[in-house]
Formats: C-alpha cells, sequence, structure tokens
C-alpha cells in the first residue's frame, strides 16, 4: 500500500537492553496518516540455578505498571528480583497494561523512524536508568554497536589482537561463494561468545541460540566448529577440555555458564568430540607439552587414550560399540540407534589420532596395540556398507541390518575412515548425498525416501533441513 518498512536490532554496548529501531518511508505519493500498535509482554525473570531446559525460564505473570508521563511500561517478576522497563520513542499517545499506540503523518517520500527499547534490571530504578541511557540518543547506540562489531570483525583477522587468544587467516578467493560460506561459519561462532558477568567459568561460547539452551555449551556442537576455536580462541578451548575433563563427560552433553554445572544426558559422541578438539588444539597451537600437564590430577594423554579406547565397553560380538537409544544419538531418527557406522568410525580415528600422539612421545608400544584395534574395528564395520547405495546400515540388537540413509553417516564416515574406503564405496557415497540429500539451495539431513523420514519434522536432522554445522 505504498508503505516501506525496514528494522534495524541491535544490543546496545555494555547495556542490558535491546533496541529496535522501525523505519517508515512513504513511498505511495500522497500523505498518508499511520497508525502503529505495539503489542508488549513480558516474561521477566532471574534464575542462578541451571538452565537445564531447553527454553529459558520465564515467569508469565509480572505486575505490570504503566508510567503515561515517561510513555513505559514496568514488568515486575513476583519470584525474583528481575524488571523489563519497555517503551517506544516517539513517546505513545495511548498506553494499556497491553499495549501502546501512536500515530503518524508522512508527507509523499516522508520517513519517520520509531524506536522500541527493553532494558532488564534487577530493581525497577536499574531498568528504568538503562532505558534512559539508551532511549537519550538511540541512534549513537545503533553507531556504536556497528563500530563495534567492526573491531570485532578486525580483530578476529589480526594477530596479536585484544580480543581473542588467537585470530583467523583472511581467505583469498575471487569465489564469493566460498568466501560467504567461510565468513557465515566464522561469524556464527563469535556471535555465540558470551563475556558476561554472569558465567562462573569465564568467557563461554552458546552453541544453539538463540531459541534454545541459551547458558549451555555442547560438547559435540563444539567440536564441529573446533577448527575456528583452536584458531582463534585457544584459551578458552583448552580451559574448556580441561572443565569437560574434571567432569564425567559419560554423564551429560555439555556445561551451562551459570553454575559450570552438567546438563542433559551422555551423547554417544562425547569421546570423539573430546580427541579431536585436542587433536586440534594440539595441531594449531604446538602446545605439545600440554599432553603432559596434570588435569585433577592425571596427565591429559591419560584422559584422551580412555576417551578412545571408551567403545570398547559398548563391543558387541560383532565388534561394532552399541550406542542404545535415541538420545545417545541423533534424537529424531528413530533408525539411528545401536550399532551405527558414524560413531564407530569416528572411534577407528581417536584411536589413530591417539595412536600418533602416544609414538611423539615415544611409546611405540601403545602406538601399536591402538592401530591394531583401529584396523580391526574398520573391517568389523565394513559390513554395515550397502553397496551400489551408497548409505549405511544400522545394525540392530537382533542382528538385522535397517539402512539409514543419513548425512551423519556420509559425512563422519567420510572424515574419519574415507582413505580406507574404496574408490568405489566414496563415488558412491558422494553420489547418494547429490542423489537424495543435496537441494538447490541448502540439504537434508536425511533421505525423503528414508522409511524414518516421516518420524519428525524437526529442521536439524530429519528430511526437512538440516544442521548447519554438518
Amino acid at each position: 500500500d505504498g508503505l516501506h518498512f525496514r528494522s534495524v536490532t541491535v544490543l546496545p554496548v555494555g547495556q542490558m537492553a535491546a533496541l529496535v529501531r522501525l523505519e517508515i518511508e512513504n513511498r505511495s505519493g500522497v500523505a498518508r496518516t499511520v497508525t502503529l500498535k505495539y503489542g508488549l509482554r513480558g516474561g521477566v525473570t532471574r534464575v542462578d540455578s541451571p538452565w537445564v531446559n531447553p527454553i529459558p525460564p520465564s515467569e508469565e505473570d509480572n505486575n505490570v505498571t504503566v508510567d503515561q508521563g515517561n510513555g513505559t511500561m514496568l514488568f515486575s517478576a513476583r519470584a525474583s528480583n528481575a524488571v523489563s522497563c519497555q517503551g517506544i520513542l516517539p513517546k505513545p499517545a495511548s498506553i494499556t497494561t497491553r499495549s501502546m499506540t501512536l500515530t503518524l503523518r508522512l508527507d509523499p517520500g516522508g520517513t519517520s523512524a520509531i524506536t522500541y527499547i527493553n532494558a532488564i534490571g534487577g530493581t525497577p530504578e536499574e531498568a528504568v536508568t538503562t532505558y534512559r541511557r539508551v532511549a537519550v540518543n538511540p541512534e549513537q547506540m545503533i553507531t556504536e554497536a556497528r563500530e563495534n562489531w567492526n573491531r570485532e570483525l578486525t580483530a578476529v583477522f589480526t594477530p596479536g589482537n585484544d580480543r581473542y587468544s588467537g585470530s583467523l587467516p583472511e581467505l583469498d578467493t575471487t569465489d564469493r561463494d566460498v568466501l560467504r560460506l567461510y565468513l557465515t561459519g566464522i561469524l556464527a561462532v563469535i556471535s555465540f561468545k558470551r563475556d558476561t558477568p554472569f558465567s562462573v567459568i569465564g568467557r563461554a561460547y552458546d552453541t544453539l541460540m538463540p531459541k534454545w539452551w541459551q547458558t549451555t555449551t555442547f560438547i559435540w556442537d563444539y567440536s564441529l566448529s573446533s577448527l575456528v576455536h583452536a584458531l582463534l580462541d585457544p584459551d578458552v578451548m583448552r580451559k574448556y577440555i580441561h572443565h569437560w575433563m574434571k567432569s564425567d563427560i559419560h554423564t551429560h552433553f555439555g556445561t551451562e555458564y551459570l553454575t559450570g554445572g552438567s546438563v542433559g544426558p551422555w551423547y554417544s559422541v562425547n569421546d570423539s568430540a573430546m580427541v579431536g578438539l585436542s587433536r586440534d588444539y594440539l595441531r594449531w597451537t604446538g602446545h605439545h607439552g600440554w599432553l603432559n600437564e596434570q588435569v585433577a590430577g592425571r596427565p591429559v594423554l591419560d584422559y584422551l587414550t580412555e576417551y578412545a579406547l571408551n567403545w570398547q565397553q559398548f563391543r558387541q560380538p560383532g565388534g561394532l560399540a552399541d550406542y542404545g537409544g535415541l538420545l545417545n544419538l541423533l534424537e529424531c531418527v528413530s533408525t539411528y540407534v545401536h550399532q551405527v557406522a558414524a560413531m564407530n568410525a569416528a572411534n577407528v580415528s581417536s584411536m589413530r589420532t591417539v595412536a600418533e600422539l602416544h609414538a611423539m612421545l615415544g611409546d611405540n608400544q601403545k602406538a601399536v596395540q591402538l592401530r591394531q584395534e583401529a584396523k580391526t574395528l574398520i573391517n568389523d564395520l565394513l559390513p554395515l556398507y550397502n553397496p551400489g547405495k551408497g548409505c549405511w546400515s544400522a545394525r540392530f540388537p537382533d542382528g538385522s541390518l535397517v539402512d539409514v540413509r543419513h548425512c551423519y553417516d556420509f559425512f563422519t564416515v567420510m572424515n574419519s575412515i574415507g582413505d580406507d574406503l574404496t574408490s568405489v564405496q566414496r563415488e558412491e557415497m558422494v553420489e547418494f548425498f547429490r542423489r537424495e540429500l543435496q537441494s538447490p539451495t541448502w540439504m537434508r539431513a536425511i533421505s525423503p525416501d528414508d522409511d524414518d523420514a516421516l518420524f519428525s519434522v524437526r529442521p536439524d536432522h530429519q528430511w526437512n533441513g538440516a544442521y548447519p554445522a554438518w
């Protein structure tokens, strides 16, 4: 109808606040009167205990106070010390306990902006003070946020910068798609960085923002960005590895930073993820003496050896590890259970990695033992491959084989034991990916032809999408 809307959303630097600037341009060719109504809600709370659920805690029964003079609303938690001060600029013409309304007159070609602000504090005074600090000059807040991000991006590619313990290389390429992919992957990691006074472990990296598990770092997801962390922030990476070594990685899937405690059930990937993280840390820092460092009374290499061999406690008569049910694996693929290709292939890679470390430190006997175990496991794993199809099967406790046309087997097997496959097997796997998983704009985690494709509509592991870190 001739109105053009453009929004900018920022978190003002150093403020417990969010700001959304909505710009409206009248392209209709005639004068327009525009009435806007903002529906506002609270839900603010403060919870210092671990956030152990995917959705963040909230209080849906906030007390609501309207300040007509200042054009704001206060949402106050009943069960904790938390307040949200919300409002819009210019000041609204009317306010209820649920909404704010204002009317704008726009000449032809004219533009007007409305700024919504949400400031949080432990008391009404703190929330209002933060709100006013942001409201004094919203444009300055937007400018400062943009400049801060530009400095952040500069630091990422600057050796010896003052924001990270490492840096990343710039990519010199004429392929804009490859460059975009490279930069997007980096941006995903740095946007998860949390330097917050509420973290008891110091700097943290979230792994499933913005909607889920806001205070949790998953071992699995962190390891999928292992190379970036090893180059960009190796000190924090080492801290995480030590933290997880001190905990029992076979009883949880990650750490939340409000208490430093463990969260969730065990993920079967944890062992190979820890070995992979350690491998990349060593490879890119050259800190080989770290292997002999003591962590909770044990040298680092002892932990890595334990992780590399932990699969053996799940070993079945056929030689493969059985990793149990849904919650230990992909959660929403009902056939990806028990003896699966990816996890067993990752065990091969872990044993080879740790064998290399033992050999580097002069323990050739242990290295030979690990390499022989890896060789045996590969021979036991290959019968899960489906010749001609390019995908792998899962073996169930009754010995039956179920085809699983999932990308996790494709990527993990290729990355872990790709050189152990025949050229025909590799070609068939690539063709399978192109035929059944690749889409014009992205990919599917599981083939629509898989019998399990109707089990779930979760877009990270199923037929209707794929987790970006794959």
